[in-house]
């Protein structure tokens, strides 16, 4: 098994990206190289919970995540929040693989 918290929308340059999509793109492809490294894919994600500061980028989250896991369906927990560790940051995702 692999958890993983505090995933949000920032490179490994630490840079954050500017919009909900380029956000939730990113934290994706961090998820995905934290599973990488554990042998596993995102196929592997039992559990998410999704914390969300706008309840505007909703529908974007839900198509772009089904974008990204195609018919893949871990179980799923979203929180609409006032805010996260920094204002720039949009989402974060917490879960867990097991393979």
């Amino acid at each position: 098994m692999v958890f993983f918290a505090g995933q949000v929308g920032s490179n490994q340059d630490g840079s954050i990206e500017p919009d909900f999509e380029g956000q939730i793109r990113q934290l994706y492809r961090n998820i995905e190289a934290v599973l990488k490294d554990a042998d596993m894919g995102l196929n592997d994600l039992v559990k998410l919970t999704t914390y969300l500061v706008s309840r505007d980028d909703l529908d974007d989250m839900r198509r772009i995540r089904k974008e990204i896991l195609g018919d893949h369906k871990p179980a799923h927990t979203l929180l609409l929040i006032s805010g996260l560790a920094f204002p720039e940051f949009l989402i974060e995702v917490e879960g867990f693989a097991a393979k």
